[in-house]
């Protein structure tokens, strides 16, 4: 009601705007309705009293009537009072008692003593129930007139014992400095009204009180210092039943600290030396004191960084967090402390000692350790603990360690191992962001070893959209953990969309094993892709089952063309398989299959598999039991030898492309544009599929000379040649390869694999030789190969390339070999030619420099040549900056058209080395092996000197820039002379 602008009866004032006379009225009307209008009232004549003395010259006689009845004007006093500690009403962020003393000065000249009695005495009452910081606020007041002291003194005689101690001693605190000063106040003010305060009749008493407690209080402190000093006595010689006082035990982390401070660490170790020994007693009771006692001065060593100490005080502090009266405080000081310790030891690079702390730290933090059924607290402030050491800088630098270091990589490893599941979630986030293929290893390794912490972290991460690299080693981990129960959470991803991730699915899934390996192996060997069937198909034989031999021979005589590269690995695998299984069930297959004959451009088996059929069969002969079960069996034999007279009857579709192409537009000029799409989009799906990627192309091109419109069945195409081309990776080349197709996406690798053209070399055949114009980018697949440097009639042996390795030394910066390739052994290579890599600019922007970084990584042969001090620059190079004009020429020696201006970067006696700005990169390599003639001005009586050479190199110099430094080799070698002159 306080805050209710509004005025009650007819004498209001003139300029007063009632805010909502309705409200108003319909709560005087309620039950309440005389209380309200009444506080409203009071409210009314407390603004009044306290308006300044200019705008109200004389009271209202209605209003000077009221006051002089006790019981109206003690709650419009207190009213005011309220009005002058409301926060609303404050002057500068302080309380203003102006309006309040002015107020009091009204009461001192208009009532008579008897009553300024009455209404001091209610008053006070209602003000003595104010809390604390409100009272505080009107007891410091200075009141001038007699009526404001009459008050003060029947605030205090009526406030209660307990409020005016708190009063008297927050006021002492404020006055000597031990309390922060109320805004509102001064320090002469509050320092005056502690003063005033004890001079009262109830601050004597009080006082006298204070002086009696502080009296008892010091006996009693000199009794404890008594009973403390003798125990401390006996407890350093041995005595430890004074243990069982608890005043005594709760006082020795704080001695042990002053002893410290004081340089008395002799006794301070004597002291810790006898509380170890009291975790023995036969009595519980100092056992329990002695626990308790080392956790509170293990906290007060951390404060004063007793590191030593707390390291020699382990032993214990694990006894008594393990004690049954250890409590929660206890508990929480003995861990903290431990861990604080070995973050020091981390801090100061002692991995041992940090290890073994850590070590203790997660075995608390195992499910049920022995402790936990007593104290469970200990189990989740062991969590909070390693949680708190697996700070960023902290892991990163362990990292650093593990992956680098030969001294602390061990130890390293084990403590990123041992710091749980923050740890775990650091190195898995490292792992996603590692391009490093050496220390992605090392990653999956250490993960792997964390264990149980690291696989909820990985299961949740398998749910999110990761790439496939991510997903890939996840799998792998899963599966390097072995638990069975993981079976069903790799099984789904066999059907990924990236061929990698299928071959890490089907690995895993044969680590973990277990009974779910069969139901596996069936749907993979129907479902997984083509690459990767042989591969499940020599897993069979582990996981024998009866189940398997329709649908294995039902793949060994599939007229389906098979995308991949192996397909007669894979009929060699199936028949291994089929007679290790030993099923009669798969005879009649076997025998076609043997008996059948390659018709050329017709397909058919090889007769390595004829004859793998032959020894299937002959090994199902033999196989013991073979004749059990022969007429249960006749019916399904009967079916497979209709099958076999059917096709051989009818014989395979036939694969002539050429005559159905000629068909197709044949029917396309009959106006059968339908049909014919369709039967054109048929032919296409079945070149890719056979992986004639060539035709395939081709023939999606002429979809156009049928329909211009026909953008669906062109899109169609692209797909199905693209999905042509994901299966025909082999499953050793993704392994041979593995590095490389970490660094590229799928579509990169498969259009660069499907590009690739295969050569095989023979023993000291050559790839390529020293000096040629070759920019060929050579893959070993398959043998060794060795790289050679010829100088004069001498050949050095650089070193040798093996498979997973490139080799190209033009392919990246135009230049000649300074090496000669040459296979030691019998060698498959890919090649794949510069001309390739540049069409696919636009598609693949940033495929060159993918490949340029696997490169660098993987090939040594500059290094090697650096080392051995064969550059191709032998001579000694001078920093030269200076304008030059350069001009094409023929094998005659004639100028070609204008030439161009460049730079000088050096020169030697064999050449120079100048810079040119080229705007497209691949227009370099045009330079490259071209003849020209450099005119480089000298100065003197010979102006310019004309030098003729052959540039040899062009390797990129300020790329953002798009300057290159060309490399001109002279035809004739500079004399010495002349090389000084230019110099100068």
């Amino acid at each position: 009601t306080s805050d209710i602008p509004l005025q009650i009866g007819k004498d209001k004032d003139p300029e007063f705007k009632p805010a909502d006379d309705a409200v108003l009225k319909r709560l005087a009307h309620t039950r309440k309705g005389p209380e309200i209008t009444t506080a409203i009232a009071q409210n009314i004549d407390a603004h009044i009293l306290q308006a300044p003395s200019g705008q109200i010259a004389v009271l209202p006689e209605r209003l000077a009537r009221r006051l002089q009845q006790p019981a109206w004007s003690a709650p419009v006093l207190v009213t005011a009072a309220q009005q002058s500690l409301d926060p609303a009403n404050y002057k500068d962020g302080k309380a203003d008692f102006t309006a309040f003393e002015r107020m009091l000065d009204t009461y001192d000249t208009l009532l008579n003593k008897e009553k300024q009695l009455q209404i001091a005495t209610q008053a006070g009452s209602h003000l003595a129930s104010f809390d604390e910081k409100e009272l505080g606020l009107i007891l410091v007041q200075k009141y001038r007139t007699l009526f404001g002291d009459q008050l003060y003194q029947q605030v205090i005689n009526q406030i209660s014992d307990e409020k005016f101690e708190k009063i008297a001693a927050q006021l002492q605190t404020i006055t000597q400095g031990q309390d922060d000063l109320p805004l509102e106040l001064q320090d002469k003010d509050i320092e005056e009204a502690y003063k005033r305060l004890l001079q009262t009749v109830r601050g004597e008493k009080m006082r006298t009180i204070i002086q009696m407690n502080s009296e008892q209080k010091d006996l009693r402190e000199q009794e404890r210092r008594r009973t403390i000093k003798g125990g401390l006595d006996n407890l350093l010689q041995g005595e430890l039943k004074g243990l069982e006082k608890k005043e005594f035990s709760q006082s020795l982390p704080q001695t042990v600290k002053n002893l410290l401070n004081e340089g008395k660490e002799e006794m301070a170790d004597s002291l810790l030396m006898q509380l170890a020994a009291a975790l023995q007693h036969k009595n519980p009771v100092v056992q329990t004191n002695a626990a308790l006692a080392l956790a509170a001065i293990a906290e007060q060593l951390v404060t004063i960084g007793q590191w030593q100490r707390i390291g020699k005080l382990l032993p214990a502090l694990k006894q008594g967090l393990y004690h049954e009266g250890a409590n929660e405080q206890s508990i929480r000081q003995t861990i903290a402390a431990i861990g604080r310790l070995t973050n020091q030891y981390l801090a100061v690079g002692n991995y041992a000692q940090a290890l073994e702390t850590t070590h203790f730290l997660q075995t608390l933090t195992a499910e049920n350790p022995r402790t936990a059924g007593t104290n469970p607290q200990i189990r989740e402030q062991a969590l909070d603990t390693l949680k708190n050491l697996c700070v960023q800088p902290v892991l990163e630098q362990l990292l650093s360690h593990y992956l680098h270091s030969d001294i602390h990589q061990e130890t390293a490893g084990k403590l990123l191992i041992g710091m749980g599941i923050q740890s775990a979630k650091f190195q898995l986030q490292q792992l996603m962001n590692n391009e490093s293929r050496f220390e992605r290893k090392r990653l999956l390794e250490l993960i792997k070893q964390t264990g149980n912490p690291a696989i909820h972290i990985l299961l949740d991460q398998l749910q999110k959209d990761s790439p496939w690299f991510v997903i890939r080693n996840i799998i792998r981990l899963l599966g390097e953990i072995g638990n069975p129960s993981l079976f069903d959470t790799i099984r789904p991803f066999i059907g990924h969309t990236d061929l990698r991730v299928q071959q890490e699915v089907l690995n895993s899934a044969i680590k973990i094993g277990g009974e779910d390996l069969k139901d596996f192996l069936l749907q993979a060997l129907q479902t997984i892709a083509d690459p990767l069937k042989s591969k499940v198909v020599n897993h069979i034989p582990t996981a024998f089952d009866e189940r398997f031999v329709r649908p294995l021979t039902d793949l060994l005589e599939s007229t389906k063309p098979f995308l991949g590269k192996n397909k007669n690995d894979l009929h060699l695998a199936i028949c291994k398989t089929l007679g290790v299984i030993g099923s009669k069930r798969a005879t009649a297959s076997l025998n076609r299959v043997m008996q059948s004959k390659t018709v050329l451009s017709l397909g058919g088996f090889s007769d390595e598999v004829r004859q793998a059929a032959a020894q299937a069969l002959e090994q199902i002969r033999q196989t013991p039991g073979h004749q059990k079960g022969r007429d249960s069996n006749e019916e399904y034999e009967a079916e497979e030898h209709k099958v076999a007279f059917t096709e051989a009857a009818t014989g395979p579709p036939s694969l002539a492309v050429d005559g159905e192409e000629t068909e197709i537009f044949a029917i396309a000029a009959q106006g059968k544009h339908e049909q014919a799409k369709k039967q054109l989009l048929d032919l296409i799906a079945t070149t890719a599929r056979g992986g004639d990627f060539a035709t395939a192309e081709r023939l999606r091109e002429r979809i156009y000379e049928i329909d211009s419109l026909a953008l669906g069945e062109t899109i169609r195409s692209g797909e199905i040649i693209e999905q042509a081309k994901g299966g025909t990776i082999s499953e050793e080349d993704l392994g041979i390869w593995a590095d490389l197709t970490d660094r590229l996406s799928s579509e990169e690798f498969e259009t660069m694999y499907h590009e690739f053209v295969e050569r095989r070399y023979k023993p000291e055949e050559t790839l390529v030789s020293q000096g040629d114009k070759n920019d060929t980018l050579f893959f070993i697949t398959q043998g060794s190969v060795k790289v050679s440097h010829t100088v004069g009639p001498r050949e050095i042996f650089i070193t040798s390339l093996s498979r997973g390795q490139i080799a190209g030394e033009n392919f990246f910066a135009p230049s000649f070999w300074t090496v000669s390739l040459t296979s030691l052994t019998p060698s498959k290579v890919y090649i794949l030619q510069q001309a390739t890599l540049n069409i696919w600019q636009e598609r693949f922007p940033g495929l060159r420099t993918k490949l340029h970084e696997f490169y660098l990584s993987c090939s040594n042969i500059r290094s090697m040549l650096e080392k051995k001090g064969l550059e191709r620059r032998q001579d000694q190079r001078f920093t030269l900056s200076r304008k030059i004009q350069v001009q094409p020429i023929t094998t005659l020696g004639t100028t070609i058209g204008r030439g161009f201006r460049a730079e000088t970067v050096d020169i030697s006696q064999g050449g120079l080395a100048f810079l040119i700005r080229i705007s497209k990169q691949e227009n370099a390599r045009l330079l490259l092996g071209r003849k020209m003639q450099v005119i480089l001005p000298i100065g003197g009586q010979t102006n310019f000197l004309y030098l003729k050479g052959l540039v040899i190199s062009i390797q990129p110099f300020r790329i953002l820039e798009n300057d290159f430094s060309v490399h001109f080799k002279f035809d004739y070698p500079l004399e010495q002379q002349g090389l000084q002159s230019i110099l100068g």
